[in-house]
């Protein structure tokens, strides 16, 4: 019901200010995606997962982005969710491309949000969340990336520049 009425809250701010269109990723998006409805803005809303979730996490996804997608007159949108590469391990990642690309679906994804997200990405991976989600092919299709404020140098602008990818690039909501 918080989320449901924080949605409602926040569509009516975004509305007073002119913006008519958002992308939300996280929990209780079902609750989120009825704001939408009644509230006559436009979404692309996915229901975000963890590597702690499994393949039940990817399946409930997927479930969200197939019940919601073109509803409110088709105001609403979906992606798959998952959540960053910090909490989604690589293989999670390639399945959530090969997912989104059988489905249809774009894929909503947190990367280099923070400069300590990149070190522990390089250390762990070898490579920058941005490059990893090339690795695992999230950037294959239509890739929504939050935040993006710490790219490992050039090569991470030339990956992005040379994609399908669309960035929220935030850099309040992370100013850490």
């Amino acid at each position: 019901h918080d989320v449901y009425i924080g949605t409602l809250v926040a569509a009516a701010e975004m509305i007073e200010s002119g913006v008519t269109a958002f992308a939300d990723h996280y929990f209780f998006m079902d609750e989120a995606a009825r704001a939408v409805e009644k509230s006559g803005v436009r979404a692309n809303l996915g229901s975000a997962f963890f590597s702690s979730q499994g393949a039940e996490g990817l399946a409930q996804s997927t479930a969200f982005a197939e019940e919601w997608n073109g509803r409110a007159e088709g105001r609403i949108t979906t992606s798959l969710a998952p959540h960053a590469p910090y909490t989604c391990g690589p293989d999670l990642l390639a399945d959530a491309a090969r997912r989104a690309a059988e489905h249809d679906l774009a894929v909503h994804i947190h990367l280099s949000e923070t400069a300590g997200e990149v070190r522990d990405s390089l250390d762990r991976h070898g490579c920058s969340p941005i490059e990893l989600a090339h690795r695992t092919g999230l950037d294959a299709g239509r890739l929504h990336v939050a935040h993006a404020v710490h790219p490992h140098g050039d090569a991470d602008l030339v990956r992005l520049a040379g994609s399908t990818v669309t960035v929220a690039h935030c850099p309040m909501s992370n100013l850490k």
